[in-house]
């Protein structure tokens, strides 16, 4: 799953859209949460909100989904740059509930990043009838300056 991007790559995320990029030693912005990467919005020359996101294969739980049973526990850890009380690029954690063709049957996301300190942000939610894949995703979106400074680690 690669939660930290500790691989180096996106793998198996993809970026959907977007300036997205991992980073490594040195870090420009930011140490990571732990270990010795993270996921950056996206540097000078390549500007904009973007979008990465990897599916989980939920349907071994499909008969306590379908009962409606079966709850989802998502977080990750999110920050900015510039410090609380600025206007600046966020970041925010969501997770998509999809059904067996793929149709979108709901959301449930974390609050936006606040702030130059590392965050856990969590979400929370009963997993709709129906639910085969579990869209997670990592949503910076861009609002001033020479870099998305959204960042995430730990998803």
């Amino acid at each position: 799953m690669n939660p930290g991007f500790e691989t180096g790559s996106f793998a198996p995320w993809a970026v959907e859209y977007g300036s997205c990029t991992v980073v490594q030693q040195p870090f420009p912005d930011a140490t990571p949460h732990s270990g010795n990467a993270l996921f950056h919005g996206g540097y000078e020359g390549a500007v904009s909100s973007c979008r990465a996101y990897q599916d989980v294969d939920a349907s071994a739980f499909a008969l306590g989904i379908d009962y409606g049973t079966v709850s989802l526990q998502a977080s990750a850890w999110l920050r900015g740059w510039f410090a609380i009380n600025n206007f600046d690029d966020q970041i925010l954690l969501r997770v998509r509930y999809l059904d067996r063709t793929r149709e979108d049957l709901g959301s449930v996301r974390t609050l936006v990043s606040a702030g130059d300190q590392w965050l856990l942000r969590e979400a929370t939610s009963l997993i709709p009838p129906g639910t085969r894949t579990l869209r997670v995703e990592l949503e910076a979106r861009y609002r001033r300056g020479a870099d998305n400074d959204g960042m995430a680690d730990d998803a």
